[in-house]
Formats: structure tokens, sequence, C-alpha cells
């Protein structure tokens, strides 16, 4: 069995517990090989960080910076020469320009007490050579998509013109929501590095003065994607010609022959037969096809038929409008505005409306915890309301397509329910759906049907919405005042896995004991608050629920019953298998199936 579970303050760590063997670990310092620590918990450091706790190996600590409010990484280094330690600040300079969601944010760089140091992104997660010592390979689909986001990362910062220089798997890092982050950009290792003759590293950089380029960068990612399809790191030596593409796709079955190709280019010896840029590295790793994509390529060009067709039909009366979102995209929430002088909407109906759209396979909805950090690094406070013009400032930032911005008014004795979808980038709407009803009694069952609709004018199929729609009452409660009561033991949003939240549950079981995903919350905290005797009732009781609640909820819960009540990591494991294929995007089920394959 692994370990109980430490308790968070984020609701990822209530569903799936950390893995025993693996320590915490810092993402965004190149390792020194030192391992003496010079502080000790409390020490305040250069007038801004109090240490906290030391992590991984080196000088390296989680530390509370005083000025920004919020806990970082922070990197100490002793330069054994000030050429070498000028060289470290001005990389470290140059790493703060690099603003992307797939790369680790640098905050501040300095010197202080005989010591260069930086601080950054404190980022929970794992990174990919500790994923790869648990899982040994990863399915083709994942892969694909860590690609994608590695050639995004690679995009930001060369069009910086900065170099990664020593890309490898220690310093990318899978996050708790499944989202790339790498790290260590412009820390190239020198030639005397004991890592120089890393299969990572490219192989023009392994003769002493050669400098990293962007193609050398690609290389990295070449090598990476090769070990995590194979779970051996590739010999450049023989990564090259139509043979070793046949190679790479015997050693990973299923994989596409155009993505294959495109591996093998990357890890060509020579720099000038690589492809010129990330941006055309990604389109050549665009091949991956499964019978789930293959669907949806046949029936995005049926939908592209149609939708051409009634344009020109309707072209003369219609502006432009813009395009919808791709499944790679990424939506901001906003905060509900409510205008009808009834508290009970207040949260109920966000919470109501994520419920709704995570339901969905193709969309993902950016989580609040990502949210509260930006806000942190936009210096405003992280329990700010998201209106519609900070969701949109968030959504740039984190270069998020759109946002979902919804209302709830009056008109006489009925209610009027509006659900926008807008581009972030322009502001245009991209699509919009109002929805009048008569009485509170109807306004979730509205709100879940307004939701349907706005998900299918986004981009997915009618089919995946019939299939994937469980009417919120079923999924949630039918009893907005229970919803609310729910609400309040989220923390902007996220579980709160304290016992603070623990009466705001209870009273939303008492309003309705039907509530599926209200008993499966209590069993989290109880779990998670050392409280063991008490969860396996509630989850066992959501586990009876589960046939009421959405299909992602129903996985939830499922995992909650396996865990705490009947301890079938067997079941477990087979859940987390059916789990990964129906939501590709979903970083639990992976993390799950990882941690219980390999225990």
């Amino acid at each position: 069995m692994p370990d109980r579970p430490d308790a968070k303050d984020y609701a990822i760590a209530a569903l799936t517990p950390p893995s025993a063997s693996v320590p915490p670990r810092l993402f965004g310092a190149p390792d020194t090989g030192q391992s003496a620590h010079q502080f000790v918990a409390g020490t305040l450091f250069a007038g801004r960080y109090r240490m906290v706790a030391p992590l991984g190996p080196g000088e390296v600590w989680r530390a509370d910076d005083l000025v920004l409010q919020t806990p970082v990484a922070l990197k100490l280094l002793r330069p054994t020469a000030a050429r070498a330690g000028e060289r470290i600040l001005a990389e470290a300079r140059l790493a703060r320009q690099i603003t992307h969601p797939a790369v680790c944010r640098v905050f501040d760089v300095g010197e202080a007490d005989g010591c260069v140091f930086y601080s950054m992104e404190l980022v929970e997660g794992e990174d990919l050579a500790t994923l790869l010592r648990r899982a040994g390979t990863l399915s083709v689909e994942k892969v694909a998509d860590i690609a994608a986001q590695l050639c995004e990362a690679l995009v930001a910062a060369h069009s910086q013109r900065i170099v990664h220089g020593n890309l490898k798997p220690t310093n990318v890092l899978l996050d708790q929501d499944g989202l790339v982050r790498v790290a260590d950009f412009g820390f190239a290792i020198d030639e005397h590095d004991d890592t120089a003759d890393s299969p990572y590293r490219a192989p023009e950089l392994r003769s002493p003065g050669r400098q990293p380029t962007e193609r050398s960068d690609l290389f990295s990612v070449g090598a990476i994607i090769f070990q995590l399809l194979t779970g051996t790191a590739p010999d450049p030596s023989t990564m090259s010609g139509a043979s070793r593409t046949r190679k790479l796709m015997r050693l990973a079955p299923g994989i596409d022959p155009h993505f294959a190709r495109g591996v093998v280019a990357a890890l060509a010896r020579d720099p000038d037969q690589r492809p010129v840029s990330a941006t055309v590295l990604a389109e050549r790793l665009r091949g991956v096809e499964t019978a789930r994509r293959r669907d949806w390529v046949w029936i995005a060009a049926a939908f592209a038929i149609l939708v051409v067709l009634a344009a020109v039909a309707v072209r003369m009366f219609s502006p432009p409008a813009a395009l919808p979102l791709s499944d790679r995209d990424t939506m901001v929430v906003a905060d509900f505005t409510n205008s009808t002088g009834e508290t009970v909407f207040d949260g109920a109906l966000k919470v109501a409306l994520a419920v709704a759209l995570e339901q969905s396979p193709f969309l993902r909805v950016l989580p609040d915890e990502r949210i509260r950090e930006t806000l942190r690094l936009m210096e405003r406070s992280p329990d700010e309301r998201i209106t519609r013009t900070v969701a949109r400032e968030i959504a740039a930032r984190e270069q998020a397509r759109a946002l979902v911005a919804g209302s709830i008014g009056t008109l006489g004795s009925h209610y009027v329910l509006a659900l926008e979808a807008v581009s972030a980038q322009t502001g245009e709407v991209i699509a919009r759906e109002q929805v009048e009803v008569a009485s509170r009694e109807d306004v979730l069952g509205a709100l879940g049907t307004a939701a349907a609709t706005l998900r299918n004018r986004l981009g997915e199929s009618r089919t995946s919405v019939q299939r994937f729609d469980v009417p919120l009452a079923r999924a949630t409660t039918a009893s907005l005042e229970a919803l609310h009561a729910y609400s309040l033991a989220l923390d902007d949003g996220q579980l709160n896995l304290r016992e603070e939240a623990i009466p705001h549950l209870e009273r939303a079981l008492e309003l309705d004991p039907q509530f599926a995903l209200a008993q499966a919350m209590l069993a989290a905290i109880y779990a998670n608050t050392y409280r063991t005797a008490e969860a396996p009732a509630y989850a066992r009781r959501a586990f009876e629920l589960r046939d009421r609640v959405s299909e992602r909820e129903r996985f939830l819960i499922s995992w909650r019953y396996y865990k705490d009540s009947a301890q079938a990591w067997d079941d477990a494991l087979a859940l987390a298998t059916v789990w990964t294929k129906t939501y590709p995007r979903e970083a639990l089920a992976f993390i799950i199936g990882a941690n219980r394959s390999t225990n």
C-alpha cells in the first residue's frame, strides 16, 4: 500500500497519493553536486526570502518571497570564479525574458552573502526522468502532447534569442495538471561538465568551444521523445535515415510514420539536417493519429464542409466570426455576474459551469490554482474576483485561447442566463448562448443545456457532447442551496483539504444526501487530515451514487472508493487505463496509472 498522502491545499492531492519513493524536487535549477546546506529553516536571505526547507541537490531551497508574497524555489550558487558568477547572473536575467506557460518562470536574480542566487516558480510535479523510472515508456498520444508543449516552450525562448543548451528529462516537469514546465533556460553546461556526454546533448556540442544553438535544442527534444517512446536513450550514430525511422516504429508500436520521421530528423548528427526551427519541428510532430483522433479528423472535415457551405449562403448578411477552439486550446472561466440579488447563485453557478465544461474530453479549463498563481505574478490579490477583464488578462498571460463569462439576471419573474466565449486575443465573441427560465429551480438545468450548446459551438462534435453531457442536477445536485454550501468548501474553486471545509460539505449533504461529489470530497478530506477511519463510509456512499454523476466525476469517485474503502489496487489500475483513454488530457489519470503500475 502507498503511504498516506499529505494534506495539500489543492484538489489534486485529494485524488492521488504522492509516490513514497519520489522525494520533493525543485525544477528550475541546474544541479551542482553540492549537498551541504548552509542555512536553516527560518533564515532570512537577501532581505526578502525566508528559508522554509531544502529541496533537491545542492543549495536549493523552498522559500517564502516576502516581496511577492508567494512560495518560490531559491537556487544558491557559489561560483569559483568571478567571471562564472557574472555569466550566471547574465543568463538568469536573460531567462527572465521568457514568459510562456511551458517555461518555469525566473522571478529574481542577484548576489548576497557570497552567493549568486535566483528565485523561480515553485512547481509541484514530477520530472520526466523520475516518471520514466517508474513507468518505463509513455503512450504515443501522451508523448505527442509532451512534444508539442516542449516545442512551444522552445519557440517562446528562441524568439528571445535564448537557447537552452542542456535540455534533458531532469529539467522537464509535468505539473499536477499534466502541463509541461521546462526549467534551466540559459544555464547550459560547459565543456568540463560531467554531463557533457549526455545522450540528450547534441553531438556538435561535444567538441571544445562549440556553443549551443537552436538546432542543438531540437536534438535534445528528439532524444527526450525517443526515450519517452522506447524507454531507452538514442544513439545518435544510428539515428538517421529511413531504416532508423523503421527501427523507431518497431520500438514504439502504433506510432504514426510522419511523427517517427520528425523524431529521427531532430536526431540527425549534422545540425544542418535537422528542422530549421522549433516551429517546423512541431509541424513535423503533428502526425500522431489514434483511432479517436482519426474520428475527430473525419468529423472536423465534414463539419468544415458544412461550415463553408453555410458561410457562402449567409456571407452577405453576417460579419466574419472568430475561429472555434481546437482540442489543444485552453479556456479561463470568469466568475459569474449575478445581478439577481440572490446570494445562493454566488459561487454555485461557477462551480456548476466548470463541471459542465469539464465533462468534455475536448475542452480544457485553466485550473484555479494556476489562476491564483498568475494573479500573484500580476501583483494582484490571489482572492481577486475574476471579472471578464481580469479573465482576459490572465488568458493572454497564460496564452489561453479564450475565456468563458456567465451572467444571471431577472426579467420580471423569470431568470435570464447568458454564457459567452470570448477570444483572449481580440475580445471578439466566439460563441454566445442565452436562455430564459421561469423559476429558480430551472436554473441549473438551463445552465447545463446552455453549456452543452456552447461546447458544440466551440468545436466539439455533437456526438461527443451527447455522450459526455449528464444533466447538472445529476452531475452535482438539484439543490442550489446544497451547491452553494459545496462552493463554500472550495477555496477559489479548489477543494480546501483542511477541516474547515467539513461543515460546508456536511451542510451540502444535509440538504441533498444524494450529492455524490460532496460525499467523495468529504472522504478525501478525512483521508488527507488523518481521520482515515471516517473516510471509507463516505467513499462507499459516493460510489453507490456514481451512476448519477458525469463520466469524469465517475472516474474520480471510483478512484476514491478503490483507494479509501475497497483498497482494490488492480481495479484502480484498470480504472486509470480507461480513464486515460476517455480523457487523454487528464493528468491525474495518467499519474495514477503510472504510480500503480510500478508499485
